[in-house]
């Protein structure tokens, strides 16, 4: 027996077109997405030139000492040495099924244990062992493209027990959030996290990641900020994983402000930029 079938191929512009121009809206130009998608493609004329690069990086001692720097450190900043984190007894199928968007907060203030086990979600662990000149290379529970590690974490410390509130950077190796600044006004936060409703007025912390591309496409070359993007987006779902098997809830947020965002980080768009947002807190009942 044998079975015709028909495939009906729409174009998706003939739904969208219609659907947005009564509200005086046109679907987006797709040029700069193509250009973007284009650029970021793997072909096989490829593979002798990224082979030669991706060779480098894994024997020429230059490239190893870059790989093994690729780590922010604020060495004069005040240091929060977070507690060692208790051990999640919720199974990942709870952690799963328990895991949702909250879009209310209920003002409680998270512990500094609670905060320690969010961020143990991607601390480094593990090490490579040493390599040339006694370098060390370090490894999170996260993939990353060749090991590289494009991303830095800062943390809104809003209402965490005993802890001031003000803006962290987290070492990932040392597993400790050194401070980098004040507590930002809630209004100046909450414009540039383009918070028009006020989410984010009674969460407990916010996580900001950002990317740094350049550590991937001197490897990877334009397929490496496909890799630093992928990886802006394991992190926080890793940490929501490890909040909600303690029974905190969060939101992943992606409405922000990137100019403002950055401008409150003191980054400068470019070599590092805010890719992705997480805020975190006890969800209201």
């Amino acid at each position: 027996m044998s079975f015709a079938y028909q495939l009906n191929i729409i174009d998706p512009s003939s739904i969208i077109e219609p659907y947005l121009s009564p509200l005086g809206h046109t679907a987006p130009e797709m040029e700069e997405i193509e250009t973007f998608h284009e650029a970021t493609k793997l072909k096989s004329f490829h593979e002798k030139t990224l082979g030669r690069r991706i060779g480098t990086y894994l024997t020429e001692r230059r490239a190893i000492q870059e790989t093994a720097c690729n780590f922010k450190s604020y060495l004069e900043a005040e240091k929060l040495r977070l507690p060692p984190p208790a051990t999640i007894q919720a199974s990942f199928s709870d952690v799963l099924a328990q895991r949702h968007s909250c879009r209310a907060f209920d003002g409680r203030a998270i512990t500094l244990l609670e905060l320690s086990q969010m961020l143990s979600a991607v601390r480094a662990t593990r090490k490579a062992g040493t390599t040339v000149d006694g370098l060390e290379l370090w490894f999170r529970p996260y993939p990353s493209g060749g090991g590289l590690y494009p991303s830095e974490i800062y943390v809104v410390v809003q209402n965490v027990a005993d802890v001031e509130p003000g803006l962290f950077h987290y070492d990932a190796r040392r597993h400790e959030l050194s401070r980098i600044g004040g507590k930002p006004r809630f209004s100046q936060l909450r414009q540039a996290l383009g918070d028009e409703d006020g989410l984010t007025l009674n969460a407990g912390v916010i996580v900001l990641v950002s990317t740094l591309p350049e550590r991937t496409v001197v490897k990877y070359a334009y397929r490496g900020y496909r890799f630093a993007m992928m990886e802006a987006g394991m992190i926080p779902f890793a940490i929501n994983l490890a909040a909600a098997g303690i029974g905190l809830d969060a939101l992943h947020w992606g409405g922000f402000l990137d100019d403002r965002i950055n401008g409150l980080l003191g980054l400068d768009g470019l070599s590092e930029t805010i890719a992705s947002c997480l805020i975190v807190g006890g969800a209201a009942k």
